[in-house]
This record gives C-alpha cells, structure tokens and sequence, in this order.
C-alpha cells in the first residue's frame, strides 16, 4: 500500500497517508469551468499518469499531459522554457521504469531513473514558482523506498529516511527538488505521496514480474519472506484524485 513520512523542511505537514500543507491557500489559477478542474499532469502518458488522466476526464475534470513522446502533450521543454499552461492543479507522476527487465542496472540507467524523477519534479517546481497565476494545488508521487525495509518496523509520518541507500536518497532529492519558495508556497496546496510498487494488468512492474512465470521459470527470491509494498494503480489514481480535489 502507499505510504507517507515527513517532507523535507518547507514541504506539506503529514496528514493520513499522504501529506498535506497546512496552509490550503488559493493564488489565480486556470479558470475551471463548469466545476472542474484543468490538471496539468508530468508523466501523464505513462502508466500511472494515464490512470489518472481516465479517472479525472470521468470527473470531468480537464487533462494537460506533459511527456517526452512527440505528440502526446507539451514538452518538457516548453515547460522549461515557456512555463505551464493555465491550470488549476499540477502533479507529477513521471519516471522511468525502475523493474524494466531490459535495462541493465548501470549508472546510465541509475542517472536515468533519477533524472526522470528529480528533474523533471524541478522543472514543474519551478515553473510553478515563476507562474504569475500559479496553480491551487501541486501533488507529487514518490515513494516508499525512502524507509529502510524492515520485516519488524512500522512506518508512519514521523519515521527517519531518506539517508541509508540509493532509493531513500533519491526520495529525499525527489522531494527537495519540488519544494517551492515560500512566497508561492503561501498560495500553493502542496502533497507529496508516497507509493509502494505500482501493479496493473496494463503495466508497471506486473508484466515483467509475470514474465519468468509464464516461462515456467518463476520462483521465490531469497526466504520469500522480503516486505514488498505495493498498490493497484486503480487505487493510487484515485488516492491522487483525492490530494488534487481536496480542500
């Protein structure tokens, strides 16, 4: 299941399994038309992103994706370069496939999973902070690799992170890299969620994981008894649907 711990200082107060900003401030935004809102999603030609992006249109809420296919939205270097588009809610759900079966585990591929994560976070962080009418809300997906995995602990807001491995790192960095300064923090709700490994039958990190099963090769690893937290993308859609609408 997903999962929350404190942000770094200058990000949301934890409240439930995601966190929260305590201030719910309102700065200009898109105009929201008839009730809904116009979301601006990173990654949202992705696995997650588009499970979000079908759970908000059925809302009738507006989608603006933001992804690297041609095409498939704006760019990320029209963002980067000429900011975002009029928008009432941002969240960024992009990153490289960290359980791809056809990537070897280099630093290549390691520079790669962080940067997909890291800076595209930083280039929607920063074009909310440069926005003149920025958004109501900015909801970030991380995840649970920030706590140290244990077959005893059990995590919650206040747990220490961030600090023991490469994945704690790049939560830690994840997060500071969406941090915004304080003036458009003041009018900008900010969550950041912390999710276990996503799992669908459409992607994500199911179909590689079934792959050596249907080869009548599949088995468990090690004593089979390594915690492995996970969610259905269906529930974590609807876990960010609830942080972009929420009060």
């Amino acid at each position: 299941r997903g999962s929350s711990s404190p942000a770094p200082e200058g990000l949301p107060v934890p409240t439930g399994r995601f966190l929260l900003d305590k201030s719910g401030g309102r700065g200009c935004h898109g105009d929201g038309g008839g009730g809904g809102m116009k979301v601006v999603i990173g990654g949202g030609s992705g696995f997650v992103g588009s499970a979000l992006s079908r759970l908000l249109r059925s809302k009738g809420h507006e989608v603006e994706v933001v992804s690297r296919r041609p095409g498939a939205g704006v760019t990320w270097t029209h963002v980067a370069s000429r900011g975002l588009p009029p928008c009432d809610a941002v969240v960024n759900v992009a990153g490289a496939n960290i359980l791809n079966p056809l990537r070897r585990w280099s630093r290549s591929f390691q520079q790669e999973v962080v940067s997909s994560r890291v800076e595209t976070t930083r280039t929607l962080s920063e074009a909310i902070a440069h926005c003149p009418h920025p958004p109501r809300s900015w909801v970030l997906l991380t995840g649970v690799g920030y706590y140290q995995p244990s077959l005893r602990e059990e995590y919650h807001e206040e747990s220490v992170g961030g600090d023991f491995d490469f994945f704690s790192r790049l939560v830690r960095d994840w997060e500071s890299a969406a941090r915004l300064p304080e003036g458009t923090g003041r009018l900008v709700r900010q969550v950041v969620v912390r999710s276990g490994v996503v799992l669908g039958r459409e992607g994500g990190a199911l179909p590689p994981m079934l792959l050596p099963f249907r080869m009548g090769l599949g088995g468990p690893l090690g004593s089979g008894l390594q915690p492995f937290p996970w969610i259905h993308v269906e529930d974590l859609a609807g876990i960010l649907l609830h942080a972009l609408e929420g009060a």
